[in-house]
């Protein structure tokens, strides 16, 4: 239920003597009711207008069976999941003991960002300065953008499946952070045993310690289990070769 008609998306007057009963105890009655989108994802309907509400009301048992998603609620916030993908779909922040739903529906946006080309996110706040408003250029997100975004395609899936642990080790470096950690390291690398999915991490100070942290972890599978890596799966990186 609400009491913004604004919000609508579709809308339909109510004849008659509709009436539901609000915190108070009173009757209030309902002006009409219909859809209202709160994401791309969400559509709420039917929802009831009811101008004598003070605040917005939602219904978590329709809103999950509706729109095909699971709820979860925790001290600071509570988040919405798609049971199909398992994507986030929106989100609601607590405040007083109640959780306010974040209304983020961006599609106005979004379909001029496409008409125009995929330009920025700056670039569109300059010209649609009232769709952007209380907008963050991290909370508008085009798939479209991302995929471009990659420099190239994702690696295909191997028919080859190890029976036994370190026979094949997957390894990537990361870096750097514009935020260093409390040692000051600004690097990660990994390794990944594909039959076990173990996975060790070790930090860097730069990638110029990566061939000896990779002949410490080495050493470190000979001695506590008793075998050597058959094959180490990387991304060509110079970095893992001793130039010395």
């Amino acid at each position: 239920m609400t009491d913004t008609h604004h919000l609508f998306s579709t809308y339909s007057c109510c004849a008659g003597n509709l009436k539901v009963k609000i915190a108070d105890g009173t009757l209030s009655p309902v002006a009409g009711k219909w859809s209202i989108r709160i994401s791309e994802s969400i559509t709420l309907n039917p929802v009831l207008h009811v101008p004598n509400l003070s605040c917005n009301l939602l219904s978590i048992t329709q809103l999950t069976k509706k729109s095909n998603c699971s709820t979860k609620f925790l001290p600071s916030h509570c988040v919405f999941h798609d049971l199909s993908s398992g994507k986030m779909i929106n989100s609601a922040k607590e405040h007083e003991g109640l959780y306010y739903l974040d209304k983020t529906d961006d599609s106005e946006l979004l379909l001029w960002h496409k008409r125009m080309g995929h330009p920025s996110f700056q670039y569109l706040r300059h010209l649609f300065p009232s769709l952007c408003s209380n907008k963050a250029s991290w909370d508008f997100q085009c798939e479209v953008c991302e995929l471009a975004k990659h420099h190239q395609a994702s690696f295909p899936k191997s028919k080859y499946k190890p029976s036994i642990s370190f026979t094949l080790i997957h390894s990537d470096l990361w870096g750097s952070s514009c935020t260093p950690n409390r040692t000051h390291k600004k690097w990660f690398i990994t390794f990944i045993d594909d039959h076990a999915r173990l996975c060790w991490v070790y930090l860097l100070t730069d990638k110029t310690k990566v061939q000896s942290i990779f002949m410490n972890f080495h050493s470190m599978i000979q001695t506590q289990f008793h075998t050597k890596i058959q094959i180490l799966c990387t991304d060509n990186g110079t970095e893992y070769f001793n130039h010395s």
